[in-house]
């Protein structure tokens, strides 16, 4: 099925670090975008918040310059779909308005309830959400709240920062399936929410969002105070997924044993399949539905970018996390061979979820000696990222895989993270033409929901590999031996509870 040549759609990505709000063609290409860097709010304390009202204003600015390039270049786009980082939550009030900063999934201070719920339930009680439990999803959430701020724990309503922009936008509280279940509160056999959950979370049914299919279809409420939207009254709404879904859903990495790797401000290994994974205990990989068909299984990382953007900070001769700084920190780092001499670092800053689950994980540079520079550290940090996500692979990957991983987001911008990536794996890693990953997915879901395309695999010839990186042999077997040092060095530091509680 050939696509509509008038098949125009946009995408609007809410990131934790920014805001991308892109048109795309009926080739899936990207022809105007809009990009805002947004605020994360973090004290080093657990804390990680983001301004909801910030981030809808901004998607809101980016959608109405989106529209007027597209009037001004006589293109009329055809639908809105959504691309989102994963369990937010944001309270609201009667009238929606948020009683307070939408929690990310990277605020760990309900770490204490987490806990509670594995030591009193035992995490196989949990199986049936395709989650593990951990303080970065929605349950140990509501139970911080009522514990620590109940007013906003009697909110009216709780969903995700981009269920409330669709709220806005069409006036129908809803929100898409993988989102439900990226939230950690939604049974994978009903795909919908659970009731047991909502007891121990304390709240009713009617305060979240309609659970709905990713391609579900809105209309736009009349009341959008938006000009640029009064001319295109006929656009549809389509609900979409998280990002991390649709990143691999645009890397062409949907069919079954399919591996895709992602590094943003956070990290993932994900695993396309037809059905849940729901077996283990404890979990310790996710599984997400994008449609009845198509499940990802995988783990998420809260350390990736944000990592590598402290690294450049405290680690490059200018200190400063701009396009100069992070050239000359990547520069540095490819100077030094692998396995920097030794130097292991555990990337932990900000705690960790897949595959150790340890909100207490800290950083730490092992094995320092006085041959050690600070090219070293600088190699040692970006190979320990890589480890990380490496351990997350290892569950993942399909026994006797040896297909390419597709690759998606800001790391491909650094061909030495991504050859690093190669060596340690011991696999081809290959980039798509487009690095726009989760936009271009999006795209696809809303081509989906408005018949532009039958199948996803109607457009797969429309995502061309674009470069390619091969391992080499003798640094992958250097890495097979330091990834052991590695793993056993935070096995070490778990088991004697050196990630001991500091916050």
């Amino acid at each position: 099925m050939v696509p509509k040549s008038n098949a125009f759609l946009i995408s609007i990505d809410l990131g934790t670090s920014s805001i991308r709000v892109a048109l795309t063609n009926n080739e899936l290409k990207v022809i105007f975008l809009k990009q805002f860097p947004v605020s994360l709010q973090m004290d080093g304390l657990g804390k990680a918040v983001q301004d909801a009202d910030e981030i809808i204003k901004l998607a809101l600015d980016g959608l109405s310059t989106v529209l007027k390039w597209a009037d001004a270049n006589q293109v009329k786009p055809i639908g809105i779909c959504f691309s989102n980082a994963s369990a937010s939550l944001v309270g609201l009030d009667e009238d929606f308005q948020p009683l307070a900063p939408a929690l990310t999934y990277l605020d760990l201070r309900s770490r204490a309830q987490a806990e509670n719920l594995l030591a009193l339930h035992g995490s196989d009680a949990f199986r049936f959400t395709g989650a593990p439990v951990h303080a970065s999803y929605w349950l140990p959430k509501f139970q911080w709240l009522a514990a620590t701020n109940p007013a906003v724990h009697k909110a009216a309503y709780f969903c995700t920062i981009k269920d409330l922009l669709v709220y806005r936008l069409t006036g129908q509280f809803m929100t898409d399936v993988a989102n439900a279940g990226a939230d950690g509160m939604c049974d994978v056999r009903t795909m919908d929410w659970d009731p047991k959950l909502l007891k121990l979370a304390g709240i009713e049914r009617g305060q979240l969002p309609q659970v709905a299919p990713t391609t579900a279809i809105l209309d736009l409420a009349p009341v959008v105070n938006i000009p640029e939207l009064r001319k295109h009254s006929d656009l549809k709404i389509i609900l979409g997924a998280m990002d991390g879904l649709l990143a691999s859903l645009g890397a062409g990495a949907f069919l079954p044993g399919q591996v895709t790797t992602t590094i943003g401000s956070s990290g993932a290994c994900r695993v396309a399949a037809r059905m849940p994974l729901t077996e283990g205990d404890p979990l310790l990989i996710w599984s997400y539905p994008l449609d009845k068909d198509i499940w990802f299984s995988g783990g998420a990382m809260n350390n990736g970018g944000l990592v590598t953007k402290w690294l450049v900070e405290n680690f490059s001769l200018s200190g400063i996390a701009d396009e100069r700084g992070y050239e000359a920190f990547f520069s540095e780092a490819a100077s030094v061979n692998a396995g920097a001499e030794g130097l292991i670092f555990l990337p932990y800053l900000y705690g960790e979820r897949a595959p150790i689950y340890t909100e207490n994980a800290r950083g730490v540079f092992f094995g320092l000696t006085a041959q050690h520079k600070r090219a070293h550290f600088s190699r040692a940090g970006l190979e320990g990222i890589l480890f990380a996500l490496y351990s997350i692979y290892t569950i993942v990957q399909p026994a006797g895989n040896s297909q390419p991983i597709q690759v998606t987001g800001g790391y491909l911008k650094s061909d030495l993270l991504l050859q690093i990536q190669a060596d340690i794996f011991g696999v081809t890693i290959e980039t798509r033409e487009n690095l726009e990953g989760s936009v271009i997915g999006a795209a696809m879901v809303g081509m989906k929901a408005l018949g532009v395309i039958r199948d996803y695999q109607d457009v797969t010839a429309m995502l061309p590999v674009d470069r390619v990186f091969l391992p080499d042999e003798q640094n992958h077997k250097t890495y097979q031996h330091h990834y052991k040092r590695f793993k056993k060095l935070h096995e070490i530091m778990i088991s004697t509870n050196c990630f001991e509680k500091t916050m």
